[in-house]
């Protein structure tokens, strides 16, 4: 990323929100997370009600890349950007103004150019092999993205998903490398060459996953892919040499709604099971990774092998805002875009009961589009995710508490430790600085 970009972040100022819609009160916002992660000025005990001032920094182009399709992602993010943001975000196009913007993609197997914007076609996902969302995974994408680098382009692309219907456990590695060919395409064409690529699946290790590793290994581009959402053992793409592993912590708060501490993410007894049960943030050594010379600092805990995660997010209950269109016209409280068994909605007051509520979710999935989000404020200057590991571990090592908070409770099979381990990695962001 340019570096006049980061000296034009640098000017900008953290603005407070006071929107007239009303998420639910118990989910973290983009305030209360921007305070907990010294991202904006400090506000006393970080509460969700009080922390209302967000970040105002980001620039560039972040590309979220989903595994399914969102028809209402403009609506979701758009209404998203408008309960925190004052300032104006628009659907890109190729007269966009200064103002951050938004626009979703489909990968086109096959094909040149190898995505098309959905605002191109006349065909629905499904032409492309693209199945319809069955959970919330693309709103929380990119609005948590949006959330921590609000004045950064979003590309969201829609590729077949990771995981194969008929065996979860084989990856559909097609479907990968479509997304991934999309993104880069797009940060070529349209910042470049630069930016950060985020992926917010995971799939457990194989022997062929090496092959894939040369893809994230792409001038000018950073990836970043949550660790996962059970437990132990390590999963890919976040082991790869080429990639930030992203984990995830939950948020303790007292009685009165003050932060307390984080502690490593537990999912409880991991009833979420869709397609197998979410029991926590994953960290552990990759089978066929050898450990990269950025993980020399750390070898202690990793030995020869490739460790994870490399850094941590909160992965729980946090706002998100979810379109329900259904073609009956009417809203089901308890089921926001087909969805059962999420936490009970709040239709939003401004907002026709067909249209959409507010809701809570978290999952590593949060957390790598988010911490992309941080990194693209940062802006450090990395031209690929191995340097920017460089960085982040090199500077760990003279600034660690400056730069990072420490983990130290939770276990996923390896425990949280003071410094890095494999169950939060380096921590927690704190402020920008050494990343």
């Amino acid at each position: 990323m340019k570096l006049k970009y980061l000296l034009l972040a640098l000017l900008f100022i953290p603005l407070a929100y006071g929107g007239s819609l009303s998420p639910l009160d118990y989910g973290e916002t983009p305030g209360s997370l921007a305070c907990i992660y010294g991202l904006t000025p400090s506000t006393p005990g970080c509460t969700v009600k009080g922390a209302t001032t967000v970040p105002n920094t980001g620039s560039g182009a972040i590309v979220i890349m989903d595994g399914s399709d969102d028809l209402n992602a403009l609506a979701e993010i758009g209404i998203f950007h408008s309960q925190f943001y004052p300032n104006t975000l628009q659907q890109c196009n190729s007269n966009n103004s200064n103002q951050p913007c938004f626009q979703q993609y489909y990968a086109t197997p096959s094909a040149t150019p190898p995505c098309i914007s959905i605002s191109n076609t006349s065909h629905d996902a499904q032409f492309y092999g693209i199945s319809k969302a069955i959970d919330v995974e693309p709103e929380i994408d990119i609005e948590w993205a949006h959330a921590m680098a609000p004045n950064a382009n979003i590309y969201m692309v829609e590729s077949q998903g990771w995981l194969q219907t008929s065996d979860p456990n084989t990856p559909n590695t097609t479907g990968l490398i479509n997304g991934i060919q999309c993104a880069i395409y797009l940060l070529q064409t349209y910042n470049n060459g630069t930016g950060i690529i985020s992926y917010s699946n995971s799939n457990q290790e194989w022997p062929g996953e090496t092959a894939l590793d040369s893809y994230f290994n792409t001038p000018g581009m950073i990836f970043i892919a949550s660790a996962g959402d059970y437990s132990s053992p390590a999963r890919y793409p976040a082991t790869s040499p080429y990639v930030i592993a992203a984990g995830g912590t939950m948020i303790q708060r007292d009685a009165s709604g003050n932060y307390k501490k984080q502690v490593w993410w537990n999912n409880g007894s991991g009833n979420d099971c869709n397609p197998i049960c979410k029991t926590g943030g994953t960290g552990g050594f990759s089978i066929f990774e050898s450990r990269p010379s950025y993980q020399n600092s750390v070898q202690r805990i990793v030995g020869t092998q490739r460790g994870v995660p490399d850094i941590s997010f909160v992965a729980k209950q946090v706002d998100i805002f979810c379109c329900q269109i259904a073609s009956s016209g009417s809203y089901t409280g308890n089921n926001c875009c087909g969805v059962t068994g999420r936490p009970p909605c709040q239709t939003v007051s401004q907002c026709a009961s067909s249209q959409g509520a507010w809701i809570t979710d978290g999952g590593t999935s949060l957390a790598a589009p988010a911490l992309a989000g941080v990194l693209n404020s940062a802006n450090s200057g990395a031209t690929s995710s191995a340097q920017e590991l460089s960085i982040i571990y090199n500077g760990a090592i003279k600034n660690y508490h400056t730069y990072w908070t420490d983990i130290t409770l939770g276990n996923n099979g390896y425990p949280a430790l003071q410094g890095y381990d494999l169950a939060t990695g380096l921590g927690v962001p704190r402020g920008y600085n050494g990343k």
